[in-house]
């Protein structure tokens, strides 16, 4: 299952000057536009985050770092293809002494060795082109990182599925056009399916604009 898409629009607008804004402008979108406000997030890392962590797509680490973990109790790896995004994330984390990866997830031969308790997909899926029949490729090889009861968790703007306002439509048309976003076909309903191809237990929530997930226990191994 062998895969050549890679995200690549991270590249695009996160750079050493964008990565500044990025925390203030994600969280206002996430508030206005898609709805679905940092603190509904967060929930999401308190409660799925285990001692051994993968985090894929790293942006600026906010999420982790407000985690505010004992150093002692997590282990954290850090995947992106931006490599600005890896050191603004490591450093942010430094703390963690977090392990880093500049590859391509949707390859199959990812050098990572271990196993995790978590995944988190934060705002990843939005920006992989295609829809869900392709990017779900993205949980095979996802799966495979986690330990049996680990659990992948993350969330997702879609255009579909959803409650959209007159913003959320207008930010979604523009962004997709200038390439921001790459999800003008992704629904609630397709995602729910990738994730049930991989994973036995899946839970989907919706707020907003958003689709907040988790999935556990593999299929591969059942």
């Amino acid at each position: 299952m062998a895969s050549s898409f890679q995200f690549k629009s991270s590249l695009l607008y996160l750079n050493p000057f964008s990565l500044r804004y990025y925390d203030f402008f994600a969280g206002l979108l996430n508030r206005i536009a898609w709805r679905c406000p940092q603190e509904r997030l967060r929930a999401d890392y308190h409660h799925y985050v285990g001692p051994n962590h993968l985090e894929v797509g790293a942006k600026t680490g906010k999420m982790l770092d407000q985690l505010n973990r004992d150093t002692r109790s997590l282990r954290l790896s850090l995947i992106d293809l931006n490599l600005w995004s890896l050191k603004a994330a490591k450093k942010r984390l430094a703390r963690y002494t977090p392990n880093v990866y500049q590859l391509n997830i949707f390859a199959d031969d990812t050098p990572i060795a271990e196993r995790f308790d978590s995944i988190a997909l934060n705002r990843v899926l939005q920006n992989i082109p295609q829809g869900f029949y392709a990017k779900g490729i993205l949980f095979y090889h996802l799966q495979k990182l986690l330990k049996p009861h680990g659990v992948l968790f993350g969330s997702t703007v879609v255009a579909k599925g959803c409650q959209h306002n007159l913003l959320s439509l207008a930010f979604l048309k523009i962004f997709n056009m200038i390439g921001l976003l790459q999800n003008r076909e992704d629904s609630v309903l397709e995602l729910e399916k990738a994730l049930k191809a991989y994973f036995r237990d899946v839970k989907i929530d919706v707020v907003g604009s958003t689709v907040l997930f988790s999935a556990q226990h593999s299929r591969m191994s059942s």
